[in-house]
């Protein structure tokens, strides 16, 4: 028998994945459920049946999202899973749930805890089955630049303030195409004084980095390759899986913010494999 090509023997793993991720979330809901918790509520009048069926048929992203950075993580199976775990579960559901709490109805305060316990297990199962179905292909990590202390702190920093900065300018750009949405309530969205987005994007980009930075102190090649990776493991993570199923919004909106947070997600993961991974000499090879 011919062995299969690698292309189809990454798109059948990752399909297979995908079904992990998607039973995951269903027991996931059901632990919820058990533990008397509440969950995120659509707006009144949400197809449920076609949100499930896009939940399902975008499942395979996930996995699609993760396997290029968990293919160059050095480490074992449970290390690199471990990993994997806490960053998806921190942009995917904790992130995401933060962002959720203040620019909608749709998480109220009872239902935060229930969905931060729902993401858990789909985060436990989607790095297990990503670190076992993509082995590390590379040697083991490569060596931090050589930093003296105030130079680490300086990268942190930037990193940290990073974030919000990318956040505004490209929010700034989609804001005439999606603010009227928000001001008037569609979808259950809102639309909150800028007092309260500044800091809690400064804490969301606290937890990014200190989500992130075990993936790519793990990485075992240069720091370009790992941007690029790190940007599309997060424009799916915090945008693209979101907008595509999230069936209750104006398609309008789906494609605007999709498309904002992609270029939020490519141009963090920049300034994060700079700060982490960047030669620390102009000139250094990447």
């Amino acid at each position: 028998m011919r062995p299969m090509p690698s292309r189809a023997a990454f798109a059948v793993r990752a399909v297979l994945c995908g079904v992990v991720f998607a039973a995951s979330q269903t027991l996931g809901g059901a632990l919820v459920s058990a533990l008397g918790l509440k969950m995120l509520e659509l707006p009144s009048g949400t197809d449920r049946a076609g949100v499930a069926a896009f939940t399902l048929l975008a499942s395979p992203l996930i996995p699609l999202a993760l396997a290029p950075v968990a293919a160059r993580m050095a480490g074992g199976l449970l290390d690199r899973a471990a990993r994997l775990a806490l960053w998806f579960y921190t942009a995917f559901g904790l992130n995401t749930m933060i962002e959720a709490r203040i620019f909608s109805t749709l998480v109220q305060p009872d239902a935060f805890a229930g969905m931060c316990v729902f993401h858990a297990l789909p985060a436990a199962a989607a790095g297990l089955a990503v670190a076992a179905a993509f082995p590390a292909q590379g040697g083991g990590r490569a060596a931090l630049p050589r930093r003296s202390a105030g130079e680490w702190a300086v990268r942190l920093m930037a990193a940290w303030l990073a974030f919000p900065a990318i956040y505004l300018l490209f929010g700034s750009m989609v804001a005439p195409l999606v603010v009227p949405a928000y001001e008037q309530g569609v979808a259950g969205l809102v639309l909150p004084p800028m007092k309260v987005i500044v800091p809690v994007q400064l804490l969301r980009s606290l937890l990014f980095l200190a989500s992130a930075a075990p993936v790519l102190l793990a990485w075992s090649g240069g720091w370009k390759p790992l941007a690029w990776r790190a940007g599309w493991a997060f424009w799916v993570m915090t945008g693209l899986y979101g907008m595509l199923t999230a069936a209750w919004m104006p398609g309008l909106l789906r494609v605007a913010h999709g498309l904002e947070i992609g270029a939020d997600s490519f141009a963090y993961a920049w300034v994060l494999a700079w700060a982490l991974r960047g030669p620390a000499k102009r000139g250094t090879s990447a």
